[in-house]
């Protein structure tokens, strides 16, 4: 999200009063744009930094975090050179996007397993496990010319496909779904884990014999 480009240029300039009154404004304004991303965790350090109850933690704590968010804009600006030494825009760019989509779409089932089934839980990371190995290159087909990064890319998604695999795979079968046998030997194990537990640990109905 851009600032008009009239207002920046009002702003920015001494002549039409702008200068270090514009600079505060311009930062007020890049500080509205950019609070969504970080305002999430400015609200974790605060509650943090109220629990632990100290002004001068929440000031160096604050201030580091602070520190952190600016220090790569004094760097662009102090050597505004070295943004033509920044990567450019390519299929690069395009395959780390759809990568921090299936991250976000993995901490969105992350905090549904609460209110859904583990079951339908684990069929869920399945799906999406195996969708991020054919749209993440688990499937490509690679050159001798290809480098590093291709190859890298290919093994994460096959990884992802064995084990968004055997997750549907180990559902179905524990529910009965491929064989109605895995339902029966699932339940059968289950009571052979849990009878020698009521042999071990005999009931009482006498307080002074149980006590000894």
């Amino acid at each position: 999200l851009q600032v008009p480009y009239a207002l920046r240029q009002k702003l920015g300039t001494k002549q039409s009063g702008g200068g270090v009154t514009g600079s505060i404004i311009l930062g007020i304004v890049a500080a509205l744009v950019v609070s969504p991303c970080v305002g999430p965790f400015v609200a974790g350090i605060l509650l943090y930094i109220a629990t632990y109850g100290s002004p001068v933690f929440g000031f160096i704590t604050l201030f580091v975090f602070a520190m952190g968010l600016g220090t790569l804009y004094i760097i662009i600006a102090t050597f505004s050179s070295a943004i033509s030494a920044l990567p450019g825009a390519g299929t690069w760019m395009e395959t780390v996007k759809g990568f921090f989509g299936f991250v976000l779409l993995f901490m969105a089932l992350y905090f549904l397993r609460t209110i859904i089934s583990p079951t339908l839980y684990a069929v869920l990371a399945g799906l999406l496990l195996t969708a991020f190995a054919v749209f993440g290159g688990g499937f490509d087909r690679l050159t001798s010319e290809d480098g590093l990064f291709a190859r890298a890319k290919k093994y994460v998604g096959l990884l992802a496909f064995i084990v968004g695999a055997y997750l549907l795979l180990a559902t179905m079968l524990a529910g009965g779904f491929l064989m109605p046998e895995g339902r029966i030997f699932s339940a059968a194990a289950g009571q052979s884990s849990i009878e020698p537990e009521k042999k071990l640990i005999p009931w009482k109905t006498d307080l002074e014999s149980g006590l000894a």
